[in-house]
């Protein structure tokens, strides 16, 4: 039977930063309408270019695609494409957008859970939305530019979202970065469930950090290499922040 450990979930709300005086409800962020994420490109492929690697990045909470154009300048080679796309949910403080609210009726809570809980929570209402978004997003992506290979990469709440989308998305995305994030328990259904394609992974994580504490990496790997997944594990001595350590480990996944 997999280790269960507690993840302490005080405080974890406020990790993300600071709503500011705006409020949002369940009944609003279920009624956004998604539609097509709009997105940024970075590259140095000429547009009618097709094949190479497409990388999508998937922001964290409060911050839009284009917070990481530094991650995206740091991995480009001239083959590859870095598409940031930016969630249709506005961050309640004005700044930036998320991919779910944390809200107290309904949020993706982590994994592993409270061994000492009477039952585990319940799934998020949220989640499917997001995970649909970037899903069809992938899908254009292959359509418009055919690439050759593609990567789903995240920080913090995209790392999350960017690991359950791989689970699910068909045709199966060939990578997956995670940087400074926690497995959903949502996601550990479809992470577990028999499969012929296993992404390579790559589970980048701040010793230093105070957001997403260090054992969410390592319960993280755990996990994926429990059920035969191929991890890369990059730990390192920053924080919740991408570093330049981070960038150098995500291009040299990537390539």
């Amino acid at each position: 039977m997999r280790r269960l450990a507690l993840i302490a979930l005080v405080g974890l709300v406020s990790c993300y930063g600071d709503r500011g005086s705006g409020t949002v409800t369940l009944e609003q962020v279920l009624a956004a309408d998604w539609g097509a994420l709009e997105y940024e490109v970075v590259t140095t492929m000429p547009e009618e270019q097709t094949g190479g690697m497409a990388v999508v990045f998937l922001h964290g909470y409060g911050r839009n695609g284009a917070h990481y154009s530094g991650l995206a300048k740091a991995v480009l080679d001239d083959d590859t494409r870095v598409i940031l796309p930016t969630a249709v949910l506005p961050h309640p403080a004005g700044q930036g957008g998320m991919w779910w609210e944390f809200l107290d009726e309904d949020w993706p809570k982590p994994y592993p859970v409270d061994p000492s809980a009477k039952a585990w929570p319940e799934l998020s209402q949220q989640l499917p939305r997001a995970r649909e978004a970037v899903v069809a997003l992938i899908a254009r992506i292959r359509d418009r530019y055919e690439p050759d290979s593609v990567a789903l990469a995240g920080h913090s709440q995209g790392a999350m979202l960017a690991l359950d989308v791989a689970m699910v998305v068909e045709p199966p995305v060939d990578r997956v970065v995670s940087v400074s994030a926690y497995v959903l328990l949502d996601s550990v259904p479809n992470i577990t469930k028999p499969r012929l394609e296993r992404p390579a992974i790559l589970v980048s994580h701040g010793r230093g950090d105070e957001l997403v504490g260090f054992h969410a990496a390592e319960s993280m790997r755990e996990l994926l290499e429990e059920e035969g997944f191929a991890v890369t594990f990059k730990p390192h001595d920053g924080e919740h922040a991408v570093n330049e350590t981070v960038n150098r480990d995500v291009r040299d996944f990537l390539r």
